[in-house]
């Protein structure tokens, strides 16, 4: 190699090593005023520059603008209810299938919802008849139904528990009784057994003489002697008449008590006024079954203090407890029975009303 083409060389090396270094240079003088040293903490704050308004950025919130420059509609062709159900693409066997499946499907829905509505009807029937019933039939004082649980206290001892209410109760309605036969007094009568109601006269039920001195308020209603006593009243407002011999007279009634802890059956129980046939059994006079409006001698009905349509009195009937002082809880099952011996009859289940009334009995002995 000659001399000459050594100096060309050699000046081409130079040349790209004077560049290197002017971009070198320049790189380094960017970075140095690129990064400056502030005086303050809020001057060091970085920029987010994804924060930065883009003027370049695109806008797609701006309506769709049609050809001619109106807003069309997203869906501009309405859909129609076959094609929610039906689909071209299906063959003609899937299309059954679906179809099949639908109609199942809705008449399954439509079952359930009958069934639905008709077991809830039945509970309101069941709740309204239960009610209707209560209303007539048997009824107990004191009325154990308004009370938080099924259960006659009586304490032996100190004869405190609830005697009181019980009483109270009893009397009240004995007074409301007293009240209602003595505003009605010109359409009533005494009657012996025997003896019907008529269109102008009703017989009289006389409290002091069927219900006696064993159960009255002299002795607070036997709680104060130990004996509680429980008054009932047959409401029968429905016309049921027991298809009864003409020779019968009275409607049996039993109570049976119960040892909880046994099978053991007491029958210490008597009864105001009783089966004269049958001392065991006590009874409803027939001459006062059913309760019917009372009219006066014109054949209008009256009205008693409240407005109301004034019926016909109940037959009463007062039961007396007598247990063993050391046993209890009991059970106790009271009823109309229709197979007493001389005074069956054969139409009880025909009664809409309540024909027994089961509550238990818990005397406190300690």
């Amino acid at each position: 190699m000659c001399m000459s083409d050594l100096k060309i060389f050699g000046n081409v090396v130079g040349k790209f090593a004077r560049e290197a270094l002017i971009v070198t240079d320049g790189q380094m003088a960017a970075a140095t005023l690129r990064y400056e040293r502030v005086s303050d903490a809020q001057g060091a704050t970085v920029i987010d520059h994804v924060s930065v308004y883009n003027p370049e950025q695109i806008d797609d919130t701006a309506a769709i603008i049609g050809r001619n420059g109106e807003i069309e509609s997203a869906f501009s062709d309405p859909i129609s209810f076959r094609e929610i159900f039906y689909d071209p693409r299906l063959s003609p066997k899937q299309q059954k299938f679906c179809i099949a499946t639908i109609l199942t499907v809705a008449c399954i829905t439509v079952l359930m919802l009958i069934s639905l509505f008709a077991g809830f009807g039945k509970v309101l029937f069941d709740i309204t008849a239960s009610e209707q019933r209560a209303k007539h039939g048997l009824l107990m004082i004191p009325d154990l139904r308004t009370r938080p649980i099924n259960v006659l206290f009586y304490n032996t001892v100190n004869k405190t528990a609830n005697i009181e209410d019980y009483a109270k109760e009893i009397d009240e309605y004995l007074n409301q009784y007293r009240d209602s036969q003595d505003y009605m007094r010109t359409y009533v009568r005494r009657c012996s057994p025997g003896e019907r109601s008529d269109d102008n006269l009703w017989c009289l039920f006389d409290i002091e003489r069927e219900l006696g001195k064993a159960c009255s308020k002299d002795n607070n209603y036997g709680y104060d002697e130990g004996k509680p006593c429980i008054l009932f009243a047959f409401e029968d407002r429905l016309n049921w008449v027991p298809n009864m011999q003409p020779s019968s007279h009275h409607l049996p009634f039993l109570c049976r008590m119960q040892y909880q802890f046994s099978s053991n059956v007491f029958a210490n129980i008597s009864y105001f006024p009783s089966l004269p046939t049958s001392p065991r059994n006590g009874a409803f006079y027939l001459n006062q079954i059913p309760s019917r409006t009372v009219k006066d001698f014109d054949g209008k009905e009256v009205v008693e203090r409240d407005g109301d349509i004034m019926y016909s009195l109940p037959p009463l009937l007062m039961v007396k407890l007598s247990f063993p002082k050391e046993l209890g809880p009991f059970t106790i099952d009271c009823r109309i029975k229709d197979n007493v011996k001389g005074h069956e009859f054969s139409n009880l289940n025909t009664f809409k009303g309540q024909i027994g009334v089961s509550f238990d009995f818990m005397p406190n002995t300690s």
